[in-house]
């Protein structure tokens, strides 16, 4: 159990390697449709801000779902779906909304004129 959980053990390692390797497999193919390729363009000026920001905003999203809230509108503790994974939603939902999170952060910063110059 101690080997399995938590976002540095090695199903976390496999989980990233094997999204990657189904990325570099593909994307060759998905390149050629001009929509596809349009949106990644515009996200990769964010890669590397995200990477910047991304464990923090991680940080606030856990302290965010231990909210009453949260259970009353899911109806699950945060617990379950923090460490057991009950909410598969959670899991497949929350780096595409972090990582929208992180380029609308980025944006905006990159639009105040002293601040631009800080932020890569």
């Amino acid at each position: 159990s101690y080997l399995f959980k938590g976002y540095e053990k090695l199903p976390s390692y496999l989980y990233a390697a094997g999204v990657f390797l189904f990325i570099k497999e593909v994307s060759g193919d998905v390149m050629r449709w001009k929509s596809v390729r349009f949106v990644i363009e515009r996200m990769a000026k964010y890669t590397f801000v995200t990477y910047l920001m991304h464990w923090y905003l991680m940080e606030m999203f856990l302290d965010m779902f231990h909210a009453n809230w949260f259970t009353n509108l899911f109806g699950c503790a945060p617990i379950d779906v923090l460490t057991i994974g009950a909410n598969l939603w959670y899991r497949l939902l929350t780096p595409f909304l972090l990582y929208a999170v992180c380029m609308g952060i980025a944006w905006v910063l990159r639009k105040i004129p002293l601040v631009k110059y800080i932020v890569p």
